[in-house]
Formats: structure tokens, C-alpha cells, sequence
């Protein structure tokens, strides 16, 4: 998250046709209060084994991120799009010329792959049980913008 962030925010992050692929993902204090939560489930029941899938509900759409990203820095960007080959290969070119050079770059062809593939994660057994979600996209950015400015710059 903390790459996207400052892609957004620096104004160098680029669609691929992909605005509406689902990422899944949980806040961190979230999933401790899940984890939490279960751990007392299960204590009740002696010989219960809980396994369960932790991601908001339903997973968010890449450009939910963006959006909730831009709302809690209080900005407003424009994102483009940009063809996924154009995009790989730009990586891929980058790469070959920092790599031997030892510059880092944000274009990794293996995250710009990766920002193509969807996750779409189903916290099944959290909803089923009625887990209280206490997070919601943009409050857990913005609780994690309150606790660690420096990763929002």
C-alpha cells in the first residue's frame, strides 16, 4: 500500500485497463482485531480449528483505492490509462537501464504484472459469523495516515 500511495500521490500511477480489478487487502489493526476475535471463538470451542480469509468486504476495486487514497490525502488526481503492453514494456526498459546501475525505479515489470491480476478474496467465514468489522477502506487509511504521516509524503 505504501507504493501506491505514493504512486497516487506523486502522480505517477497509471491504469492499465484495470480500474475495476479487485484487490483484496486488510488493515493491519484490523486483522489483529480478526485475529483477535477468532482466538476467542475458538478458546470457547476446546478443539475448534478457525481458518478464515482476512480482506475488507467486498474486496475493492483498484480504482476504490485510488479514490479512498486521494479523499484521505484531500487531493484530487487524474489517473491515466495506459495499455498494459506500453506500460511492461516501459518496465522492462527501465529495468534493463537501472538495474546494471543499482537505481531503484517504481516500474517493476513484476509489480506492473502484478497490478493486473486480480485477488478477489471472499472473507467467507468472517461474514458468516458476523464479524464487526471495524474498518472500512477509508477510515483504515485514514487511521493509518493519523499513525504514520511519513508514509503519506
Amino acid at each position: 500500500m505504501s507504493r501506491l500511495v505514493r504512486a497516487v500521490l506523486g502522480r505517477y500511477f497509471f491504469y492499465t485497463g484495470n480500474r475495476a480489478t479487485r484487490k483484496a487487502g486488510i488493515y493491519v489493526r484490523e486483522l489483529c482485531a480478526a485475529l483477535w476475535w477468532a482466538s476467542e471463538r475458538q478458546d470457547a470451542e476446546e478443539d475448534a480449528v478457525i481458518l478464515f480469509n482476512a480482506t475488507l468486504y467486498p474486496a475493492p476495486a483498484l480504482a476504490d483505492y485510488v479514490a479512498a487514497i486521494c479523499a484521505v490525502a484531500g487531493v484530487e488526481r487524474w489517473v491515466p490509462n495506459v495499455p498494459y503492453r506500453a506500460l511492461l514494456a516501459a518496465g522492462w526498459l527501465l529495468d534493463l537501464v537501472a538495474r546494471p546501475l543499482g537505481i531503484a525505479h517504481p516500474f517493476s515489470p513484476v509489480r506492473i504484472r502484478k497490478l493486473v491480476a486480480a485477488n478477489d478474496i471472499v472473507p467467507g467465514y468472517l461474514r458468516a459469523q458476523d464479524y464487526p468489522f471495524r474498518y472500512t477502506l477509508e477510515t483504515a487509511l485514514a487511521d493509518w495516515r493519523a499513525t504514520c504521516p511519513e508514509e503519506w509524503h
